[in-house]
């Protein structure tokens, strides 16, 4: 579409938040709006713990779609630990409706009639060098 000479500014969802999207999308990637479900700011244990983590594997940058895998395993970890001994896929669904859990600084709630489970949302841009800006 930008080849065409299209001027439409483009946004996606958080799912395309990776180095894979940016490295597929190339030249054409610069300007992207992406969303952002998670915060990378140092103020949230969140981010420290999965920055760390990171860190100690090697890695030198924590990308968004490592930061979403990481509270999610913590998400999972919880619900699954407050579901008993032997977790059933009815106890881990009741414990998930039922859910309110500090993640690191952001509170994670379900209910039977919500399961948002965060409500945080920011936007990040592609720059040239295909990073993701905020």
């Amino acid at each position: 579409i930008k080849a065409s000479g299209s001027g439409a500014q483009f946004v996606t969802l958080s799912n395309n938040a990776s180095e894979g999207f940016v490295k597929l999308l190339g030249e054409q990637g610069r300007g992207v709006i992406v969303t952002q479900v998670f915060p990378q700011s140092f103020s949230y244990t969140l981010v420290k713990d999965a920055t760390q983590l990171a860190k100690a594997n090697g890695l030198a940058v924590l990308s968004p779609a490592m930061l979403e895998g990481y509270a999610s395993a913590k998400v999972l970890t919880e619900a699954l630990r407050r579901s008993g001994p032997k977790p059933t896929r009815e106890k881990l669904l009741t414990t998930l409706e039922n859910f309110i859990y500090d993640i690191g600084g952001l509170e994670v709630s379900y209910s039977n009639s919500d399961h948002t489970g965060l409500d945080f949302a920011d936007l990040s841009i592609i720059t040239v060098d295909g990073k993701f800006r905020r």
